[in-house]
């Protein structure tokens, strides 16, 4: 097999995300998407241009050049008239057409109309929008709103950037001017829109498992939501918790620490991504391998490209073969050659 061809596909294929069912994975041939189930049968067929993950059971599929929704079925639901969208989250998903984004319903229909320049994906049940500035002869910061799925806005904002909910707080980054911008700073909001913490760092991210990074003189740490450094600035980059573990990088290493700051893995691999299924892909010597939550491999590096487990499923890139393995490195579908 062509390995620049493998790592093409790799690229383009999307992650996996649970479904209200069977868990479906997307599948490439020949240029084609499709669907397989967890004995990698393929259950959709291999036509459309395009495909991304299964979320509140439709999946984007992309029709030409336009984008549509189809069920578990694989019967086209909503029609592919949008210029792009995001999947599915909290039985809506945003979609655009005409270079203006709005939110539909898992029957396609309408509930904020296509008129804004931004939407995220609903996150504890809210969407950032980001409203289209209107014309003022004296500057205006953009505003922003949180939106639920009936398509109230519950929290208008005027900001420089807004981020969405994530334990319970979303991230409002603002700009003192003074002519020119002379200061940036960060607060957290809860769902009523009051200001729960201020902080003055250089920059901080959204919180997760209840800490959020944050960068002080070019390193990297984290805070609690007092905003207190409990993991002191000492990484040169570091990534959110996710599953309880966070990736941080020293030098040109990366490893895995605890909430208490302590390392699962200390700083030696070339690059790692998050924890997902209980296991997190590890990089070394150019290739792909994983590890569990004690930091032991369980599949040995061996690939060039990869992507995470997902409902006991990733997808994978070797010499020889791409496919989807189980967490035994397994083949349970290989790509036709």
């Amino acid at each position: 097999m062509n390995k620049q061809l493998s790592i093409i596909t790799a690229v383009l294929i999307m992650y996996v995300c649970n479904s209200t069912s069977q868990p479906l994975y997307p599948v490439e041939i020949n240029s084609k998407y499709g669907f397989i189930d967890q004995t990698g049968q393929i259950v959709i067929d291999v036509k459309f241009n395009k495909a991304r993950a299964f979320s509140d059971s439709r999946a984007a599929v992309k029709i030409g050049e336009k984008w549509g929704f189809i069920n578990e079925a694989g019967d086209l639901t909503i029609p592919a008239v949008y210029d792009d969208c995001h999947s599915f989250s909290n039985e809506h998903a945003s979609v655009k057409t005409n270079d203006a984004w709005g939110i539909i319903d898992l029957d396609g229909n309408y509930s904020l109309k296509p008129e804004y320049i931004r939407i995220t994906q609903f996150s504890e049940g809210l969407a950032v929008v980001k409203f289209r500035r209107k014309f003022s002869l004296v500057p205006r910061r953009p505003q922003f709103g949180f939106v639920n799925s009936q398509g109230e806005f519950e929290i208008v904002v005027s900001t420089y950037d807004a981020q969405r909910f994530s334990d319970g707080l979303a991230l409002i980054k603002q700009v003192k001017y003074f002519i020119f911008p002379i200061k940036e700073y960060y607060s957290f909001i809860d769902k009523s829109g009051k200001i729960i913490l201020e902080v003055n760092y250089e920059s901080v991210g959204l919180f997760h498992d209840g800490l959020a990074l944050y960068t002080q003189k070019g390193k990297v740490g984290f805070i609690d939501k007092s905003g207190l450094a409990v993991i002191e600035a000492t990484f040169d980059e570091a990534h959110s918790f996710q599953n309880g573990f966070a990736r941080v990088r020293t030098g040109n290493r990366w490893g895995f620490i605890k909430p208490d700051g302590t390392f699962l893995v200390e700083p030696s691999f070339q690059h790692v991504m998050d924890f997902s299924d209980g296991y997190a892909m590890v990089k070394s010597a150019g290739k792909w391998g994983y590890i569990n939550t004690e930091g032991d491999f369980i599949i040995s590096p061996q690939y060039y490209l990869a992507q995470s487990f997902h409902n006991g499923m990733a997808f994978t890139v070797s010499d020889t073969i791409t496919g989807y393995i189980n967490t035994k490195g397994e083949y349970i579908w290989k790509k036709p050659s």
